[in-house]
């Protein structure tokens, strides 16, 4: 019984110990899929008024954020307008006076 014996041993217990310790992370894993198996029928109903009352908080979003956000977008893109339409008045080329 030499060293390549007890490498051989080491490197068996080494293995062993690395499955050993790696099935504790697997059955934990094993166990929280069954237990969410087992939930979701009780959980599934409710899935629908989830799903309608996202679709309502998203449309009140929308509604709020257009209604903010429309007078703001307007004003800019008429001032952009404006300038662009003075700028061409003036004989100013599109991308400006180029020095």
């Amino acid at each position: 019984m030499g060293i390549p014996f007890w490498r051989d041993v080491s490197l068996v217990l080494l293995a062993l110990e690395a499955f050993v310790l790696a099935l504790i992370p697997l059955a934990i894993a094993y166990g929280i899929n069954r237990g969410l198996w087992k939930l979701r029928p009780a959980v599934r109903p409710a899935f629908c008024q989830v799903r309608a009352r996202a679709e309502q908080v998203q449309q009140a979003t929308g509604r709020a954020s257009e209604g903010i956000l429309l007078p703001i977008i307007t004003v800019h893109a008429l001032a952009a307008r404006v300038v662009r339409t003075l700028s061409a008045m003036a004989g100013i080329p599109r991308g400006g006076i180029r020095r």
